[in-house]
Parts: structure tokens; C-alpha cells; sequence
């Protein structure tokens, strides 16, 4: 079956187009990506979780590159 909504004449009007594609792009993005690297499964995860608050904040800064050498 069709998504799109039928008129008596078959045609649809520029607004009800791109109220579709509108739709359909929303929808997309609501489910998340099941990409490998969405979840979490990274090399550089596993520094996160590790050490204290201190060590977490200098490590993110270091990545970010927000350190002034």
C-alpha cells in the first residue's frame, strides 16, 4: 500500500508533498542509529569511566584540545 493520501484526481498539491517528506524525515531521526559507535563501543570509552572526577575532566579537556600548551 501507498503512504500517501489519494485525491479524487490523483494529484497532490506542493504543501501535502513536502508535509510528507516532512513526516517521514521526523520519523527518521526519532529512532536511533544502530551504528557500532552510537552505543558506546569506542576505544576511548573505557578512559571515561576510570580514575576521579579530576583525572575524567583533564583527559576530556586533553581530547578536546581545550589545554593551552
Amino acid at each position: 500500500g501507498s503512504a500517501l493520501p489519494s485525491t479524487a484526481c490523483g494529484e497532490l498539491f506542493a504543501p501535502e508533498i513536502s508535509s510528507i517528506h516532512r513526516a517521514e524525515e521526523n520519523s527518521t531521526w526519532k529512532v536511533p542509529p544502530a551504528h557500532e559507535w552510537y552505543a558506546g563501543n569506542r576505544p576511548g570509552l573505557s578512559l571515561q569511566t576510570e580514575g576521579t572526577r579530576s583525572a575524567q575532566t583533564a583527559l576530556a579537556r586533553l581530547r578536546s584540545g581545550h589545554i593551552k600548551s
